[in-house]
């Protein structure tokens, strides 16, 4: 009996859609209801603003948002589907699975003709059993051409199996979604800081800059850099106060220092 077989991949392929659709659920509804209440929002603060034109035009975005699905399908269908050869996706995968349950047919009428053929009496019963069996595996599965899908057939990309409608349904839902554009808000932006409130905040590291600004404009008018001076040391010091109290005799153009009445040596002029 081929039933059991039939039931096993309607119900393992049926899985794999339903992961695929519920790992992002409903995306358009989220994606609206999210643009909806922004605007709403938006609304909001601008009546407590006093700003009618701006809540009457989030008002008119709250209810223009459904209108904007199909802007949105038509954007991801034309960055989708203009592309070489993706033209015929839609075509070939919606009469896909019609194809194939004509294929599953024509093999349920030629398992009947073998098992006739043969003169297999339980062969030929079975073959008669699974005849409806066979077409609603063809329709629902695919598979009897190559690479072609049934209705509820997801992608292989290691078979090179196309989806089936309700995979590529899934797909343009998720995509359409994507395609939304995020509410843009109408409520006017909030003002930067002013670098005035900044130089209020900081008055000491403000007041700091003339005081360099001077010090360097010292340094240039100047001319050159002046070099510390350097301390006196003690030895000089003292030597000058020592030249303060006893002054250096006079000396004669010979080089002799001349002795005065006090007994201090003087000139002697020649």
């Amino acid at each position: 009996m081929f039933y059991p077989q039939v039931a096993l991949r309607t119900f393992q392929n049926a899985a794999v859609l339903t992961e695929a659709y519920f790992a992002d659920p409903f995306p358009i509804t989220r994606a609206v209801l999210a643009n909806q209440i922004a605007a709403l929002s938006d609304a909001a603060t601008a009546l407590a603003d006093g700003d009618g034109d701006a809540a009457f035009s989030a008002l008119v975005g709250v209810i223009a948002q459904p209108w904007k699905i199909s802007e949105a399908a038509t954007v991801y269908l034309n960055r989708t589907y203009n592309q070489p050869y993706q033209d015929l996706l839609f075509p070939i995968v919606t009469v896909a699975p019609f194809v194939n349950l004509v294929a599953a047919a024509g093999v349920a009428l030629k398992d009947v003709v073998e098992a006739a053929m043969t003169i297999d009496v339980i062969g030929l019963v079975n073959a008669i059993v699974d005849i409806p069996a066979r077409i609603l595996d063809g329709f629902l599965n695919g598979g009897y051409f190559e690479h072609s899908p049934g209705l509820v057939s997801p992608y292989d990309p290691q078979e090179w199996t196309l989806p089936g409608p309700l995979a590529l349904l899934t797909d343009f839902i998720q995509g359409t979604a994507e395609s939304i554009a995020p509410w843009s808000s109408t409520a006017p932006p909030i003002p930067e800081q002013s670098a005035t409130d900044d130089d209020e905040e900081s008055p000491t590291a403000v007041g700091d800059v003339p005081t360099v600004a001077l010090e360097a404009g010292d340094a240039v008018t100047d001319g050159s850099a002046r070099e510390p001076a350097e301390p006196e040391r003690e030895d000089d010091v003292a030597a000058g106060d020592d030249d303060e109290d006893h002054p250096a005799a006079p000396v004669t153009d010979r080089g002799e220092p001349e002795q005065s009445d006090t007994g201090e040596q003087t000139v002697r002029a020649d």
